[in-house]
């Protein structure tokens, strides 16, 4: 769930939503190695206009940029009264302890002003990553000159 705060002036993180929203994250797998690709999914439920909401510029964020790699969104979908955005991104780093928390903001109607949702931070495990050796690596048998 987001926690919620008002904001005066149109904040960056206006995502284009106008009414009244609650919001949500999640991350899957939360356990992964350096360079695992993992999904992010952020949401955006209640009563307004979602169809023109953009989904918000995580590499424009560089508490996400300094630990993860980040993928254009590659699923925007509005069902009902929910707006996903999903991303792919994988850890840089076996230090990354968590995925920051990610401001979205509305236009709320009933208050004539922004309110700008935080995503909880997520904590997740990431290790190092696995280092093959030429011995690990399968070949097949081919004739000389083959490819």
């Amino acid at each position: 769930m987001f926690s919620a705060a008002i904001s005066t002036g149109r904040p960056a993180s206006f995502t284009g939503a106008i009414g009244s929203f609650t919001g949500g994250a999640e991350l899957t797998p939360v356990e992964a190695s350096v360079g695992d690709p993992m999904t992010l999914t952020l949401a955006l439920k209640g009563q307004g206009t979602l169809d023109r909401a953009v989904a918000p510029d995580l590499s424009a964020m560089s508490e996400v940029t300094t630990d993860f790699k980040i993928y254009e969104p590659t699923t925007t979908e509005t069902d009902g009264d929910t707006r996903r955005f999903t991303y792919g991104l994988r850890p840089l780093h076996a230090e990354v302890k968590q995925f920051p928390e990610i401001p979205i903001s509305y236009f709320d109607v009933d208050q004539e002003r922004y309110v700008t949702l935080h995503t909880p931070a997520i904590p997740v495990d990431v290790s190092e990553a696995t280092h093959l050796s030429s011995d690990d690596i399968a070949v097949t048998d081919r004739p000389p000159g083959s490819r």
